[in-house]
């Protein structure tokens, strides 16, 4: 009976996530790239694999996982299509650092292809066009502290930039997997993307509006007789 209630407590503990923050605080929200999922093991299990997960999958879904890789180097380079035609590109690499544990880095950016510039002079379009750059950069440290406690930390550097304006920011991710000993049963914990508010850099945008308003009221100054 014990063994079928612990079976029963590490399927829930796994089918299930915690999300932090409101619906609300949504729309104000940056960096919304960091929650687009990457990895085959992790899409087909939409995230439940946070106690199981090793690898550079590790990186993005548990951190701690990356303990699980003790022996060699492991990479990878993919790219997905996501909606509206974006491109998702992704790599990595993993390396087993013996006792001492193991470090990973990944790199993750999208693709918007060439978006058509519209202005209120010209709402269908001028003949230009512009592309956003997003770009993540992950890197991760992870040990087991024994046969069954996994522990790991990372950092991400995120960069945003469309035209002349850019955002730039940093985050912290930490996880934990557990082993049961009597069961066959792994308990993942992580708290991700934890980190400071993107800075916007708008210098440029700032000073153009600022000379087209001057320019505007030395043209509405009645002419001197």
């Amino acid at each position: 009976m014990k063994n079928t209630f612990k079976i029963f407590l590490g399927c829930a503990v796994l089918a299930s996530a915690l999300t932090a923050g409101t619906v609300r605080s949504q729309g104000t929200a940056g960096a919304a790239q960091l929650l687009i999922p990457v990895g085959t093991e992790t899409v087909a299990l939409s995230g439940t694999n946070v106690g199981t997960v090793s690898g550079i999958d590790a990186l993005f879904t548990n951190v701690a996982g990356l303990a699980r890789h003790n022996s060699g180097l492991q990479g990878s380079v993919s790219t997905t299509s996501y909606i509206a035609d974006i491109d998702v590109m992704h790599a990595g690499m993993v390396v087993a650092l013996g006792e001492t544990g193991t470090f990973g880095m990944t790199i993750k950016s999208l693709d918007f292809g060439d978006i058509p510039k519209t202005t209120s002079f010209a709402p269908e379009g001028d003949g230009q066009t512009f592309s956003p750059s997003f770009f993540t950069a992950t890197a991760g440290f992870a040990r087991a502290f024994s046969d069954r406690v996994n522990v790991g930390i990372a950092g991400k550097l995120i960069s945003e930039t469309i035209e002349e304006t850019s955002a730039t920011g940093m985050a912290l991710d930490v996880g934990v997997q557990y082993r049961f000993p009597n069961a066959p049963l792994t308990f993942g914990v992580a708290m991700k993307n934890v980190g400071t508010e993107c800075t916007t850099m708008v210098s440029i945008l700032t000073k153009t509006w600022f000379l087209r308003n001057q320019n505007q009221v030395q043209a509405q100054k009645p002419l001197e007789s």
